[in-house]
């Protein structure tokens, strides 16, 4: 996706998902310095999920040197699926 597009759009099942490790959060900060993520949309988090979520969110708004990322909680997986098509129809 990246090499073809440039761009990367990412969607969360967090049905089953629960606070990721120490070892997990700083892998994906790692390879998110290195790729170009345009959005995650995720659905299915539990609210204090949502809530850890959002904080981190705002905190690397403020704190990074990187673009921030749009991060959405959909209902439920069609609706990801449709905000991340509304994102790419932006982009064109």
């Amino acid at each position: 996706m990246l090499a073809e597009h440039g761009r990367l759009f990412i969607i969360n099942d967090m049905r089953r998902s629960g606070v990721p490790s120490a070892a997990a959060r700083r892998w994906m900060g790692e390879w998110a310095r290195t790729n170009v993520v345009r959005g995650i949309a995720n659905f299915g988090a539990s609210l204090p999920i949502r809530m850890l979520q959002s904080l981190i969110v705002q905190a690397t708004k403020l704190l990074g040197s990187h673009p921030a990322i749009d991060v959405v909680n959909c209902a439920d997986e069609p609706e990801a699926f449709a905000w991340i098509a509304g994102q790419r129809r932006l982009l064109r």
